[in-house]
């Protein structure tokens, strides 16, 4: 399950599959473009790591120096690299 699907199926179920995830999810919005040096801050990781995450084409970004990066892509992206890493309920879930 991706992203988009866990999504529609909390919206389906109407359970609030959302909040079971990282709080890191919530302080991106869809339609906002980030810096580097703010997810940086709020995934608590390096500039360097996330520059790195750009320039490898793991995380799409806009720019080639600056990197601005759209909330959505940013937690598509977020979903697939922590998807092990989630409370053993939520990747229940994410299996079925």
């Amino acid at each position: 399950m991706d992203y988009d699907q866990f999504v529609e199926k909390s919206k389906t179920l109407g359970t609030g599959l959302i909040d079971l995830l990282p709080t890191y999810f919530k302080k991106f919005d869809d339609e906002t473009e980030y810096p580097v040096s703010e997810v940086a801050e709020h995934l608590s990781v390096s500039e360097e790591t996330v520059r790195r995450w750009c320039r490898n084409g793991e995380l799409i970004s806009e720019g080639i120096t600056h990197y601005r990066i759209n909330g959505l892509v940013l937690k598509r992206y977020l979903f697939n690299k922590s998807k092990n890493r989630f409370p053993k309920t939520l990747k229940e879930i994410i299996e079925e």
